[in-house]
């Protein structure tokens, strides 16, 4: 939790002032509140982001997984104030190019594009699509990791969460992007929350091949079942 506040007050500073805050006076603080129950335990949060803006205290309650974008909305809403973020205008198009990309889980693509997003964001920074994409490409990352005992997941999920909870701060009250829904069912299923992951899946009726090979990748990936790619032509193990 530490690490994903953390992340996300960066962000959003960074969206608000085009810089990153201080070090010397950015701080977070997390406090778990007594008395409540252990199935859904609140957290008290102070976070000082500028010396010259008030200390937030925010709270949070566990009503899901620690790494759900939704259970840090409200933060994200008195950061976004404490800094005056505006929301931009999202475009309404929905842009499969980088799911198309990441189909072949090579790390070359995998650099391409991070190299891609990168520059990307440093221009366009309150952008919800390019940090939508940012957590499709992170979760592709993760996806394809083998190195066994030294797999580190939880700074990396907890980056994939910032990055949705920023892109779900910044287009308000309009529809999910598709890469957004993409990064979602990713992260369901790096927590191993196949149930959950797998109905995401199933809500994504898009006839885009993109969006269905993708789909297809992450239902094996939950079931274990590799009947689903038997009519697939020109696969491969990567």
């Amino acid at each position: 939790m530490q690490a994903i506040v953390s992340d996300l007050a960066e962000q959003m500073y960074y969206a608000a002032k085009h810089r990153l805050p201080d070090k010397k006076s950015f701080s977070i603080t997390i406090a778990e509140r007594r008395g409540v129950t252990a199935d859904e335990p609140v957290y008290l949060i102070e976070i000082s982001l500028h010396p010259k803006l008030p200390k937030l205290n925010c709270e949070i309650k566990m009503s899901g997984p620690i790494w759900s974008p939704g259970v840090y909305q409200d933060v994200a809403k008195q950061i976004g104030q404490a800094l005056a973020l505006t929301r931009p205008i999202p475009s309404r198009k929905w842009d499969t190019a980088l799911l198309a990309k990441l189909t072949d889980c090579t790390p070359q693509t995998i650099e391409r594009e991070n190299q891609r997003l990168s520059k990307a964001l440093e221009t366009d920074f309150t952008n919800p699509e390019l940090h939508a994409q940012a957590a499709v490409l992170l979760g592709a990352f993760l996806l394809r990791d083998h190195s066994g005992k030294f797999f580190e997941i939880r700074s990396p999920l907890s980056l994939v969460t910032a990055h949705l909870t920023m892109a779900a701060f910044l287009r308000g009250s309009n529809p999910t992007d598709i890469n957004e829904q993409m990064a979602e069912a990713m992260l369901l299923t790096l927590v191993r929350d196949e149930a959950q992951a797998l109905e995401r899946l199933k809500d994504m009726g898009n006839k885009n091949a993109n969006v269905l090979a993708m789909v297809r990748a992450l239902q094996t990936r939950n079931t274990g079942d590799y009947r689903l790619l038997d009519r697939v032509e020109g696969r491969f193990l990567s």
